[in-house]
């Protein structure tokens, strides 16, 4: 539960936390409102536990030292396509610094209209090949894994060098013609280019490949209903235009073998258009990508610009499970239950001291306060649709949503600071002398 910050504590939040261990989880379970926010709050807690991150994961044959891990940037610092000592060494310095899995920047299919400019890193040639050898090796002495990420630029491929780009449909992510559209007779020969490159990669010793759908390049433009405007059975509903990348997968899976891991990076967001979206809602989204899980990914890499703003703004479904938990009462009085699902919300919001840094860290940060700020207003509107449904007028429901809003906040606020206190207890005393 995201509330907004009115400021310091209060005397009548500080005298009623009291030390009190809850389990939220097990509480929302017990009084059989509101489980689904509480079992959210567990499983959060649970995958936030400090002692996690430096413990190994295990995927397929990948098995990382920690839970840390580097995500690719590009660098053009490979004259001629070839690594040299200086890249060698810059993710040797990353592994010995302990991130436990690297992935690398964009490595270039070995196809002329596959990247440019020349300085990006290509998976062809001796020299090429013996310059990755040099980096694998240099980040596995220092007890890190390393993951080669498969590039192909698509109609984001600059054609200073007269080489003609290729994309699904001939146009760039602003909708603007460049290039030329793949033919369909193009497409089992370019899937099985990247599955050639994973082999390569998998015999030089990376310990996984990452294959590049993200950010408006090749495989994203099949993905995104903007650059796919194809009518051959790739383009289309959404599962017409997973169909190639789910091939790439497909390629690389049997060329690699069952136990090689493949990770998938994907993203709304594209160079050319920072608002863009391949996905309305979390089934759409989960409709696009099981495909390519189903083709033999392990992995999926969500790339995001502000991982302080929410995917899908109007998908949240603690504020769901508030209404649906509202919705179900027909007393006569409407605030004793309303106060009963606050309380267990700042409880299942509250937990170990790792989770009161994280929220004063929310707290403190400007951009990730306007985040939970937004989300507020969800739970405001929800209080004030109720209250209006049993006959409040609108200007008291609106005052008291507000209300209740900050006095959990104000209590959360109190916790963070102090974690050993019950926030719950102060929440249920404040909402006692605002009835």
């Amino acid at each position: 539960m995201g509330l907004p910050d009115f400021g310091p504590s209060t005397d009548l939040f500080s005298h009623h936390c009291e030390v009190h261990s809850h389990n939220a989880a097990a509480t929302a379970e017990q009084n059989g409102k509101w489980s689904g926010i509480g079992a959210a709050a567990a499983a959060l807690q649970a995958r936030m536990a400090l002692e996690d991150l430096f413990q190994p994961l295990t995927v397929r044959s990948l098995t990382t030292p920690n839970r840390f891990a580097m995500a690719p940037m590009t660098r053009q610092a490979s004259p001629g396509g070839v690594p040299g000592p200086e890249v060698a060494d810059y993710y040797r310095r990353r592994a010995a610094g302990g991130v436990g899995l690297i992935i690398t920047e964009g490595v270039r299919l070995p196809d002329p209209a596959a990247g440019y400019p020349s300085s990006i890193p290509t998976l062809a040639g001796d020299d090429g090949l013996a310059g990755w050898r040099r980096v694998v090796d240099g980040v596995h002495r220092e007890g890190g894994t390393i993951a080669a990420q498969l590039w192909h630029q698509g109609a984001e491929r600059d054609d200073a060098d007269g080489v003609v780009p290729v994309s699904p449909s001939g146009l760039d992510g602003l909708g603007r013609p460049k290039g030329r559209a793949l033919e369909t007779a193009e497409l089992p020969e370019l899937a099985e280019l990247f599955a050639r490159a994973a082999v390569t990669a998998r015999d030089i010793g990376f310990d996984a490949v990452e294959v590049h759908g993200a950010h408006g390049y090749l495989l994203d433009e099949f993905l995104w209903a903007r650059t796919n405007l194809r009518e051959d059975g790739y383009g289309g509903p959404i599962g017409g235009r997973t169909r190639f990348p789910a091939q790439v997968v497909a390629a690389i899976r049997a060329a690699v073998g069952p136990d090689y891991p493949i990770i998938f990076r994907f993203s709304q967001w594209k160079g050319l258009d920072y608002q863009a979206s391949i996905a309305e809602h979390p089934e759409q989204l989960q409709e696009l990508l099981a495909p390519l899980v189903d083709a033999g990914v392990d992995v999926l890499h969500p790339s995001t610009r502000r991982h302080y703003a929410a995917a899908f703004p109007d998908h949240n479904e603690r504020v769901d499970a508030l209404a649906d938990a509202l919705a179900t009462d027909d007393s006569p009085d409407p605030l004793p239950l309303l106060r009963e699902l606050i309380v267990l919300g700042v409880r299942a919001t509250s937990g170990s001291r790792i989770r009161a840094k994280r929220y004063r860290l929310f707290n403190e940060i400007e951009a990730l306060r306007h985040r939970d700020v937004l989300g507020d207003l969800d739970y405001e509107r929800v209080i004030v649709d109720h209250l209006m449904s049993r006959s409040v007028d609108e200007f008291h429901a609106r005052v008291l949503a507000v209300s209740i809003m900050g006095i959990a906040r104000s209590a959360l606020t109190t916790w963070a600071h102090d974690p050993s206190c019950d926030p719950g207890n102060a929440a249920e005393a404040a909402l006692e002398q605002l009835r």
